[in-house]
């Protein structure tokens, strides 16, 4: 760079001679709420998990269905994890690069850059909110016992990190 235009950067910030974006406390903002965002999300999915089986056995070392009644078919099991989904996180990136651009691009116009921290942080508490709301919303208990009453498992919602296992049930155990 040369030394003038290296004068009218310090010219236009204020006397600093910083030209990151991180320097200006808009972009601090997008930062600090992108990583708390980050934070808040793997805080509140957490990890769990939740199976069940339509059917059991019977006393004889047979099979039941999800209504009790004796059958020669094996019943079927379905087991739900849950945690946080990575594609969150690179979205949530996505976002705050996107916003820092933004915000470096104003900055180099002379425009004000607090409303593109103000978007930025909006659209940062959606992206959080969604996938929080999707994974609340989807219980392993209650689809597992909608999942023995109709034989369909609700699927999981986007962005949820909820991967479903079926399997058959294992044979009965051996009587002594």
């Amino acid at each position: 760079m040369a030394h003038g235009q290296d004068q009218d950067i310090r010219d236009r910030h204020d006397g600093t001679a910083s030209t990151r974006a991180t320097a200006d406390p808009a972009a601090r903002t997008v930062v600090a709420a992108t990583f708390i965002a980050a934070l808040c999300y793997f805080l509140f999915t957490g990890r769990g998990s939740g199976g069940g089986c339509a059917g059991g056995y019977t006393a004889e070392g047979g099979f039941t269905d999800s209504q009790g009644n004796p059958t020669t078919a094996v019943p079927q099991c379905v087991h739900i994890e849950y945690g946080p989904e990575p594609a969150v996180m690179l979205v949530l990136l996505a976002v705050m690069a996107a916003a820092l651009f933004w915000i470096r691009h104003r900055r180099a116009n002379g425009r004000p850059t607090g409303p593109a921290a103000k978007t930025a942080v909006a659209v940062l508490a959606v992206l959080l909110a969604l996938p929080v709301a999707a994974q609340v919303g989807y219980q392993p208990i209650g689809a597992i016992r909608e999942w023995r009453e109709t034989g369909v498992l609700p699927p999981p919602p986007a962005f949820a990190g909820v991967t479903v296992t079926y399997s058959e049930m294992p044979p009965p155990p051996a009587q002594p």
